[in-house]
């Protein structure tokens, strides 16, 4: 599978086939059809919380820029980063 490009015009969703649970203050999730897992901090959490229905990666990113009070150059970055880790392990779909 090729990964796609994700920029802040993309719309992410899970896979419905992914399962997680929160574990002492951290997200852990796993992959069913690739058998991976992966896990993630408090801000982690509050992107996957978001990606249950289709969003675009710059609501994603105002989201965070807002809550956090953050650079929002940064965190373009950051989440774009991590949603590419997430599509690359099967997780995510984009469009």
């Amino acid at each position: 599978m090729t990964a796609s490009i994700i920029s802040t015009t993309s719309i992410v969703q899970l896979r419905e086939e992914v399962l997680g649970s929160e574990v002492d203050g951290d997200f852990i999730v796993l992959g069913v059809e690739r058998g991976k897992i992966f896990g993630f901090n408090k801000v982690g959490n509050r992107l996957w919380s978001k990606l249950t229905e289709p969003v675009a990666v710059s609501d994603l990113c105002d989201d965070l820029a807002q809550y956090y009070r953050g650079d929002l150059a940064i965190i373009r970055r950051d989440v774009i980063q991590f949603l590419q880790e997430l599509e690359e392990g099967g997780f995510l779909a984009v469009r």
